[in-house]
């Protein structure tokens, strides 16, 4: 299902329009970790304009699927572990336990069934940094963007 044209604010803040989705359609944070996936930058890069630059009418042109509610809280987790993971890194800290459990069951699953281009190499399944877990997370974000625009093993969409 694609985004209804109501479910998407455009606003302006100062001088920088922006994007925001409505909460009661799809939750921020689940909307971050789709943004921040291989599979829509693939989609921008290869079919509306091949630059780093983003702009907020290449936003209105990308196909967002509204994930189910267990997809959204998927996701909304995935993009909390990823601030968590962050947050060490940026604070020169081991990953919490809490986190280190998280991202193993992660890169189990990853491991046993994802695409091949999406397992995490030998050292990220060390979990011994934040920045493994970030990866970790990062793949898994991938993966669940991957199944919510039906393009699972289609990639990979790394490319650009």
């Amino acid at each position: 299902m694609c985004v209804p044209p109501h479910s998407v604010r455009n606003s302006t803040c100062k001088r920088k329009p922006r994007v925001t989705p409505r909460n009661e359609v799809l939750d921020p944070l689940a909307f971050l970790a789709v943004f921040n996936s291989d599979v829509l930058s693939y989609f921008k890069m290869k079919f509306l304009k091949h630059t780093q630059k983003w702009e907020t009418g290449d936003l209105r042109q990308l196909p967002i699927v509204i994930p189910t509610t267990a997809q959204a809280k998927r996701l909304r987790e995935l993009a909390e572990r990823a601030m968590e993971a962050k947050r060490c890194e940026f604070a020169n800290q081991p990953p919490s336990q809490a986190l280190a459990a998280f991202c193993r069951s992660a890169k189990d699953a990853l491991v046993a069934h994802a695409p091949a281009y999406l397992r995490p190499a030998a050292q990220e399944q060390l979990l011994a940094t934040p920045a493994s877990c970030l990866a970790v997370i990062e793949r898994t974000v991938n993966w669940e963007t991957e199944k919510l625009y039906g393009a699972e093993g289609q990639g990979p969409f790394d490319e650009f």
